[in-house]
């Protein structure tokens, strides 16, 4: 493939005498279908263009800082029952944001949210039973573990969270955070309603057991840094929720949030139910105030005080 892809790449419209690293990196969707294209025709093994992509080449055309970032963030998706948004949420961060790297965990769905995955050739980690958000986050931070990622995302498979804002969390976590949450409230009012009056009471739990001042704790979207990737794929089963945050920072861990904006569910149905929500208020409240207190401490090393 390497071999006849500046061909195909010309016939497909690059322009001659261009960067193809930058070009390609610009047009990720002409790549990947000339890849299917060559799995169609019976291709086994497929190699990805390299051309000039060396470190003279890249920075002669001011990528080497470019390449740096990347391999650096992992997206990891959790997806039970997604069929109608996970598609895409998919074709989102590979058409425009290519400079991140992504794994779908799928979380034993009954739908067929593997078999799209499958069919399009999305990274996918296909969990044969059903283990809820702890095990299906686990299983994708022991993946971004062993690959080495810098950073691991947290980030919903219903299209509510925006890609747009990692790069901005990116840098927040340069300032020597561990966790960095996509926030709805750092500059914005928090509106009221029964939703964000659960919001603030958690907030408030969270700030009375930790000291931590957290606009926006139900938030589900998140950056970890290294330390934590290790920690949760190695040393805690805790799923990715406001009292394990708490927790962490009970235990050195330094978390900031950054503004972000949250689109609505646009297909599916929500597990938050009114009186799931309930539920899940009333259970977080307890382990703030009370489990917590019997949760074994954890010596972050590594980790900012």
């Amino acid at each position: 493939l390497d071999g006849a892809m500046g061909t195909n790449l010309l016939a497909a419209g690059m322009p001659q005498r261009v960067c193809a690293e930058a070009w390609t990196l610009e047009n990720p969707q002409v790549v990947l279908d000339l890849q299917r294209a060559y799995v169609e025709a019976g291709s086994q093994i497929i190699y990805a263009p390299t051309f000039g992509a060396n470190r003279n080449m890249l920075k002669k055309h001011k990528l080497d800082e470019k390449i740096q970032q990347m391999n650096e963030v992992l997206v990891i998706i959790p997806a039970y029952n997604e069929e109608a948004n996970i598609g895409r949420v998919a074709e989102n961060l590979i058409r425009n944001y290519p400079e991140l790297d992504y794994v779908i965990v799928n979380d034993g769905s009954a739908d067929r949210t593997a078999e799209i995955c499958r069919e399009n050739g999305y990274c996918l980690l296909d969990l044969p039973v059903n283990l809820g958000l702890a095990g299906a986050f686990q299983a994708g931070m022991k993946y971004a573990d062993r690959k080495g990622y810098r950073f691991a995302v947290q980030f919903d498979g219903d299209g509510q969270h925006r890609a747009e804002f990692i790069g901005p969390m990116r840098e927040k976590m340069e300032e020597g955070y561990n966790i960095v949450i996509a926030s709805r409230f750092v500059t914005e009012k928090k509106p009221h309603s029964m939703r964000m009056l659960g919001s603030r009471i958690i907030a408030a739990a969270i700030r009375l057991s930790s000291g931590a001042s957290i606009a926006d704790p139900t938030s589900g979207m998140r950056m970890y840094d290294r330390r934590m990737i290790h920690l949760f794929a190695n040393q805690i089963n805790y799923p990715p929720e406001p009292d394990t945050v708490s927790w962490l920072v009970k235990n050195g861990a330094k978390v900031a949030e950054v503004q972000a904006v949250m689109d609505e569910r646009t297909g599916g149905v929500s597990y938050l139910t009114p009186m799931n929500a309930v539920r899940y208020m009333t259970r977080t409240l307890i382990s703030i105030l009370f489990i917590q207190s019997f949760r074994v401490k954890e010596k972050l090393k590594g980790a900012s005080s």
